[in-house]
């Protein structure tokens, strides 16, 4: 975890699965391509992040890229990194 946050610097956002929250901080780093780091997972990932480790990109007009998460669908920044 160490490594994660020394390669990735202040640019990573991190995240747990019990605050408040935490989804709109993924989808703003998934939207400004930022690393995400969750920690404290447990043994289960939460089901709305499925589309992200998928890959599940949906390739919309003018070139632009999105991923469905829940109801909405949210610009995706080929950047954005997931690290748990």
């Amino acid at each position: 975890m160490q490594w994660i946050k020394k390669t990735e610097g202040s640019r990573l956002v991190i995240v747990r699965f019990n605050q408040s929250g935490w989804m709109k901080e993924v989808e703003k780093a998934l939207v400004n391509g930022l690393p995400v780091l969750v920690e404290n997972i447990g043994e289960s990932i939460d089901a709305v992040l499925n589309p992200i480790l998928a890959r599940a990109v949906i390739s919309k007009p003018g070139g632009k890229k999105a991923i469905k998460l829940g109801e909405s669908e949210v610009d995706y920044n080929e950047n954005f990194k997931i690290f748990f």
